[in-house]
């Protein structure tokens, strides 16, 4: 039986360059993660309950520097030590949060857009041109071909049989 790599070695870190400076953000704890999905769970619930109550209480919000530091961990003291600006630092936290949530793939969308709507789509944009455009030369679309109409030369009697 084969033997797995040790975690370290298979996952990297997360690493957000600013005003020339990494810095690294270390993984959520388990602790964090689960007092963070529970929240996540909680708040889509009353959301939920809302649509027919619109007085069903919310969760009590997270503390902002409990939610800080739980995705950001010591990087964000560090972040406050070197000065960085706060819309630095929203960026990586959205970033962060992104990557605990979803995974790299979206943190990286995060991190290039800021979590904008609009920049986000204007992201994956050329990404969604570059599939159809695959998807018509590849011929790999849903869309079936329309069957050609049965061949009108094969010789048919009248109706009076002639």
């Amino acid at each position: 039986m084969s033997r797995f790599e040790d975690y370290e070695k298979v996952v990297d870190p997360l690493i957000l360059p600013i005003r020339g400076k990494d810095y690294v953000i270390p993984e959520v704890s388990m602790p964090d993660g689960l007092k963070y999905t529970k929240y996540v769970e909680e708040l889509t619930a009353a959301e939920e309950s809302r649509k027919t109550d619109p007085d069903a209480p919310l969760p009590e919000p997270l503390d902002n520097d409990v939610f800080r530091h739980m995705m950001l961990g010591a990087a964000y003291d560090e972040m406050v030590a070197d000065g960085v600006p706060a819309a630095a630092v929203s960026r990586a936290l959205v970033t962060a949060t992104a990557n605990f949530q979803t995974g790299r793939a979206s943190a990286e969308i995060m991190w290039a857009t800021g979590g904008d709507p609009k920049a986000i789509e204007k992201y994956l944009m050329p990404n969604r041109a570059a599939r159809r455009a695959s998807a018509r030369s590849t011929g790999t679309g849903s869309a079936k071909k329309t069957p050609s109409p049965a061949s009108t030369n094969s010789t048919k009697t009248s109706p009076t049989g002639e």
